[in-house]
């Protein structure tokens, strides 16, 4: 079984079950074409993470987890100060992503589901990076799952 984006909730979770249990033998992929990889050649039986089109033939996937979605924002964003925030409050802000949304296919299907025109993208340079990004533009926003 293989398992990728450490950060995000339903990874974690997999990591715990499969503590418990005992008897899973972890793949090494590390993104989403080579597991995809591993599965075609039999290396694995199963993989969990996320999943941005085209999936390989061969391959199919089901959607077994939906997550909360976390947003940054500068202080000095206009919506800094709401204890929580709907979607469609965000369509004036600008959907920051580190790396390309096509890569980040979740974060491009939130964009487009709640009408979210402004995006940027950048390289991933690690956590200061983003919030550095972030905290230097008050209409930027870093969305990502728990």
């Amino acid at each position: 079984m293989d398992a990728w984006g450490h950060l995000y909730a339903p990874v974690r979770t997999l990591a715990q079950v499969a503590g418990r249990a005992g008897e899973f033998a972890w793949g090494q992929g590390r993104d989403l074409p080579s597991v995809a990889t591993a599965l075609l050649h039999g290396d694995i039986d199963a993989a969990f993470g996320r999943v941005h089109p085209p999936l390989p033939a061969g391959l199919a996937h089901r959607r077994v987890r939906l997550e909360p979605v976390d947003a940054v924002l500068s202080k000095d964003h206009p919506l800094a100060a709401e204890p929580a925030l709907q979607p469609d409050q965000l369509r004036d802000s600008t959907l920051w992503a580190p790396g390309a949304l096509d890569r980040l296919d979740f974060l491009h299907q939130f964009a487009d589901r709640f009408g979210i025109q402004n995006t940027a993208t950048s390289v991933n340079l690690g956590l200061a990076h983003f919030l550095a990004e972030v905290a230097g533009e008050p209409t930027k926003i870093l969305a990502g799952a728990r």
